[in-house]
């Protein structure tokens, strides 16, 4: 019981540093070194939503109608708020064609496993 509370105030103060997306066309690979969008996309920096479950956070983005028309997304960051905003999270994915009638939506989730 006592590791759950801890691991569940990990999760929520992780949570907490969640604040806007961004997608880009860099499909470079993900490595542990990225610290920033590879090619963001002019106009895709959104807000984003989070809920927590077991263990877990969900992250959800999208973007408005239209927004980043004629580019090609294969990559989304999350980064934080506070001070100098900092990428905390970055994915590559298939490329998306974005047109003047295409809405991005992101859902991801980051699980938090403890293994003794």
């Amino acid at each position: 019981m006592i590791i759950q509370v801890g691991m569940d105030r990990f999760r929520d103060l992780i949570d907490a540093d969640f604040d806007k997306g961004e997608i880009g066309t860099d499909g470079t690979a993900v490595s542990l070194s990225d610290t920033a969008i590879g090619s963001a996309i002019g106009g895709t920096e959104y807000s984003v939503s989070t809920s927590t479950f077991f263990n877990g956070i969900k992250i959800s983005y999208a973007t408005q109608l239209g927004n980043g028309s004629g580019n090609s997304a294969r990559e989304f960051v999350v980064r934080n708020a506070e001070g100098t905003p900092k990428t905390l999270l970055r994915s590559v994915y298939p490329q998306i064609d974005i047109e003047d009638d295409t809405v991005v939506e992101i859902d991801t989730q980051i699980l938090i496993i403890q293994e003794f």
